[in-house]
């Protein structure tokens, strides 16, 4: 395997979310439930990430009464971020072209 592909995508319309996809990577790893973004003409994808539970075992909220959540994946720096996030869309684009037309 030697490119990035998107094997699954679902489509979620809230805010500046447009949906989710599982992406597979040329070593073969499966990242699931990658978040894709569109705002203001610019499109990302976003890795995996988790909910923050408090010690109560409750959801946290930040200020706003947004849930908070947290990494489970990170990059080196925001340049190696921004070529995956990069790599992700152009695998949407081509397995589904509908996700952000």
């Amino acid at each position: 395997m030697s490119a990035m592909t998107i094997t699954d995508f679902k489509p979620v319309a809230a805010g500046a979310l447009r949906g989710f996809c599982d992406v597979t990577m040329p070593s073969g790893m499966t990242l699931h439930r990658c978040g894709i973004f569109a705002k203001d003409g610019r499109t990302c994808a976003a890795p995996p990430s988790k909910q923050v539970i408090g010690r109560d075992g409750t959801v946290q909220r930040d200020a706003s009464g947004k849930t908070r959540y947290e990494p489970t994946v990170s990059f080196a720096d925001r340049p190696t971020q921004e070529r995956w996030s990069s790599a992700v869309i152009e695998a949407l684009r081509m397995a589904h072209p509908e996700a952000l037309a």
